[in-house]
């Protein structure tokens, strides 16, 4: 709207072949002067492949960019396509309006919030930074009428402070019933650091810090110097590997540069090498947490024995080709990292892994949390080619090692800070790898 697009809702409910919409819904028309733009946002989009787009011997060309751009996939918001004008029951959208924050209740036993909002985290770093306790419930719970997943959070705070939090980000906090014996994971601040380079930099890290920035996570930037001094456990509890190539990670050997390499002053290397990685590994098998996103998978797999491979790795481009594209997912929502996801939803797949754990003697040690359908069509949006290489795979886990966890992504939950429709994955690893079981009392 702020670009000049005209948005109506439905007065009453809608019926578009076979799906009824309720009163409320948006409708966006196209008989208007942004039709383009429109479209650019809100449409499904197939990359062409033609002769334009492959090479004389039918292998893919690389696009400049993504595949795809579809901006209301990557924020999680449902869009359909009406075949037929739908010319009545419609008021013109003048302004937007925010949904209303409520706190319902006296609070005796706490509140209870939904898992499904992403402000919802921003609730609750402010309240843990104000003393406030915060209990994720792993059963589903009835509130007012309203059935909530697994992940509801209990939240026990001064009722002044929810009151803010609720009016600001429009959240609804409902007085909780007696839960007392209910299993949950206490949640806890957690001491997050995320791997920091030179070499160039790195752009996912970048986006992933402002993101975190965004959502009031406080964070520390870790450098190679500091992860191998071998104390992590003393100052962190989760690290984040942003997407980033194995070599890289690992870092050059500057004794022995590369014919053309420019002289490093020593205080501008990095890479973790071999210290750095064992040190990492200490890190985890001691308890804490690594999650490792998109590519930068590859470390902890090779590097720590994990028995996962990634099924695509190797496969030529006429065989399997999935360049920036938004591919249907299954979710694992009793899993703490999918808490607040649909059981089935779009994720952002750009050259990444997919993953299949090897049959070993402790299987159990290795938990799926996203993945691919076992059959049918994958692709909501951009270029796929190879999809059944997929069917079946992994695209989450969780892989226990010693008394800690890695959390694998092969996606891009976070991708430059707009694909919201996937955030809380991040967002939920972060507060899980710092979380404890427990009894409610």
């Amino acid at each position: 709207m702020r670009a000049g697009v005209k948005v109506h809702i439905a007065d009453e409910a809608l019926q578009l072949g076979e799906e009824t919409y309720a009163a409320g819904t948006y409708v966006v028309k196209l008989d208007q002067p942004l039709r383009s733009y429109i479209k650019s946002l809100l449409e499904q989009v197939y990359y062409p492949q033609n002769e334009w787009t492959t090479a004389r011997d039918g292998s893919p060309m690389r696009p400049y960019d993504m595949a795809a751009f579809p901006l209301a996939e990557h924020m999680g918001v449902r869009v359909v396509e009406s075949k037929a004008p739908i010319v009545s029951g419609l008021s013109k959208v003048e302004t937007i309006s925010y949904p209303e924050g409520s706190i319902v209740g006296d609070g005796e036993n706490g509140y209870l919030l939904n898992h499904n909002a992403n402000d919802s985290f921003v609730a609750l770093n402010r309240i843990m930074e104000s003393g406030g306790e915060v209990f994720w419930l792993t059963k589903p719970i009835e509130i007012e009428g309203e059935e909530l997943d697994p992940g509801a959070m209990l939240i026990k705070a001064e009722k002044e402070l929810l009151s803010n939090i609720a009016k600001e980000l429009h959240l609804n906090f409902h007085s909780a019933p007696d839960l007392a014996g209910s299993d949950a994971l206490t949640i806890k601040p957690p001491r997050l650091g995320m791997y920091h380079r030179y070499q160039g930099g790195n752009m996912d890290e970048g986006w992933t810090r402002w993101l975190l920035e965004q959502f009031e996570f406080p964070y520390k930037s870790v450098m190679s110097e500091e992860i191998k001094e071998g104390t992590l456990s003393e100052n962190y509890d989760v690290i984040i590997l942003p997407d980033d190539g194995l070599e890289s990670l690992i870092g050059p050997d500057y004794e022995k540069p590369s014919p053309g390499d420019r002289p490093i002053p020593p205080e501008y290397r990095s890479g973790l090498g071999e210290e750095g990685i064992e040190a990492l590994k200490k890190f985890v098998e001691g308890g804490g947490t690594l999650i490792a996103l998109d590519t930068a998978t590859e470390l902890p797999i090779e590097k720590f024995g994990l028995p996962i491979i990634n099924a695509v790795d190797g496969l030529p481009s006429k065989e399997f080709y999935c360049p920036g594209s938004t591919l249907r997912m299954n979710f694992n929502i009793s899993h703490p990292v999918a808490y607040g996801m649909q059981k089935k939803a779009l994720g952002l797949f750009w050259f990444s892994p997919a993953f299949v754990v090897r049959p070993v003697h402790n299987n159990e040690l290795y938990q799926v949390v996203a993945g691919y359908p076992d059959g049918g069509d994958l692709l909501r949006s951009g270029w796929l080619i190879g999809g059944d290489k997929l069917h079946g795979k992994a695209s989450v886990i969780e892989a226990s090692l010693g008394d800690g966890k890695v959390i694998l992504f092969g996606m891009r939950p976070q991708h430059r800070a707009q694909t919201h429709g996937t955030f809380k994955l991040l967002f939920n690893s972060i507060y899980y790898g710092a979380a404890e079981h427990t009894k409610l009392q």
